[in-house]
């Protein structure tokens, strides 16, 4: 068989020309390879480290971080009745702690602060699902005749109540609205309870206030 030198491969015909020197490849020697890392395959993920331990992703109940607001169970109710009071008297009765009982999801009050005639904070109960709650009230909206907004903070539940006054014909509409969200474990595990609990002791209580004031 005729050999080929310098020439292009042509059917039939072997290529025998040898590769210069310069454009052989260089040899590279290997490192022995760790037979845990041969490959993805026996990893449990793509992501994961082969042949070292995993480390847990810390979460909220093992860092003690606070739930993203998302998170965190709220319910909002209101009620609006007929109550035969001008809106100031309805206004300055709100000025005694006593007077919030019949409002809220609240069944004692103590420790009431008044300052300038105006109620500033106290300490409350409640019993919502089998649960006696305590907590305080601090007022954080106040206009003579018209509203009153009180935060209520405890270690299960906090929230807002406040309570809106608009002349109507024979005395005042009020509506009382309140606004309650978990904050801690065992409240938010049965929220739907404590919710459907605040709900119907708000009805009931404002509708007791309007008939007996």
């Amino acid at each position: 068989m005729q050999e080929n030198w310098g020439t292009q491969p042509s059917w039939g015909v072997e290529n025998r020309c040898p590769l210069p020197a310069a454009r052989r490849p260089t040899p590279v020697a290997r490192r022995p390879q760790d037979p845990r890392h041969r490959g993805l395959a026996n990893c449990e993920s793509p992501i994961a480290n082969c042949g070292r331990p995993r480390r847990a992703r810390p979460s909220a109940l093992t860092t003690g971080t606070p739930l993203p607001s998302r998170l965190v169970p709220e319910s909002t109710f209101a009620h609006t009745v007929r109550v035969a009071a001008t809106p100031v008297a309805i206004w300055s009765a709100l000025q005694d702690a006593e007077t919030w009982l019949s409002l809220g999801m609240m069944d004692s009050v103590t420790d009431s602060v008044v300052r300038d005639g105006r109620l500033a904070s106290f300490a409350w109960t409640a019993l919502a699902a089998g649960t006696r709650h305590k907590g305080s009230a601090l007022t954080t909206g106040c206009v003579e005749g018209e509203r009153m907004v009180l935060a209520l903070d405890s270690s299960e539940l906090a929230g807002e109540l406040g309570v809106t006054l608009v002349p109507a014909e024979g005395g005042t509409a009020m509506t009382v609205s309140l606004t309650a969200r978990s904050r801690g474990i065992l409240a938010g595990m049965f929220w739907g309870v404590v919710s459907d609990a605040l709900q119907q002791g708000l009805v009931t209580q404002v509708d007791g206030f309007a008939a007996r004031f």
